[in-house]
């Protein structure tokens, strides 16, 4: 199945923590590339094995914030503020 891998998988990878297979699965040859927007370690360092594989690429951790869901966000808030100085808070924690 190893052999399949490397010709049809392509990964993308939004969470800190299973850095060490995509190093040996990219490093092998037998994942075709990794797309990754965290790292375990960040800032990373220059030593990072994953930083010189040649079918890997990075983004930075902030993909999610595109100006809509920033706008969004601050609506949000503005209506927790608001509905909380009203007497009637909403997105209550506890």
């Amino acid at each position: 199945i190893t052999q399949l891998l490397k010709h049809v998988v392509h990964a993308f990878y939004c969470a800190a923590g299973q850095m060490q297979l995509f190093r040996h699965f990219t490093h092998s040859g037998h994942l075709r590339a990794v797309g990754v927007d965290v790292l375990a370690v960040e800032p990373a360092s220059c030593h990072n094995p994953l930083l010189q594989a040649r079918n890997a690429f990075f983004t930075p951790h902030i993909a999610w914030a595109t100006y809509e869901a920033r706008v969004r966000l601050m609506n949000i808030c503005l209506d927790n503020i608001r509905a909380y100085l009203a007497g009637t808070p909403i997105n209550r924690v506890g």
